[in-house]
């Protein structure tokens, strides 16, 4: 099950202050700076799968992109950023261009 979230409503609505949002962890322990549990977060039409730490001190939570691995790093630079397999195929991160459509696309793995 997926928790889709929304964009705020604008203009001469009422904004109402959003529910906490509580998820489980991927249950994957991943880092190497030690082992950290991960959220599962899906981005973009069609998903792409992501391990992220989520942030505690801003409000802004981020997915790797491909230009994180360079070609010193070992080859499963990508899975070790947290990058799942898109279409079959092991990335290193966001691939823009097969997204189709941005709009309410991103959404937590429960």
């Amino acid at each position: 099950m997926a928790l889709v979230l929304q964009p705020r409503a604008v203009g001469n609505s009422t904004l109402t202050t959003p529910k906490p949002i509580s998820v489980s962890t991927s249950q994957a322990w991943e880092g190497n700076d030690g082992l950290w549990s991960t959220f599962a977060v899906r981005v973009g039409t069609p998903e792409q799968v992501f391990h992220v730490l989520i942030s505690t001190n801003g409000q802004e939570t981020w997915v790797p992109v491909p230009e994180g691995c360079i070609s010193s790093d070992p080859s499963n630079c990508g899975q070790l950023r947290g990058v799942l397999p898109f279409r079959n195929v092991q990335g290193t991160g966001f691939l823009v261009n097969e997204v189709g459509d941005m709009r309410s696309t991103i959404s937590i793995v429960h």
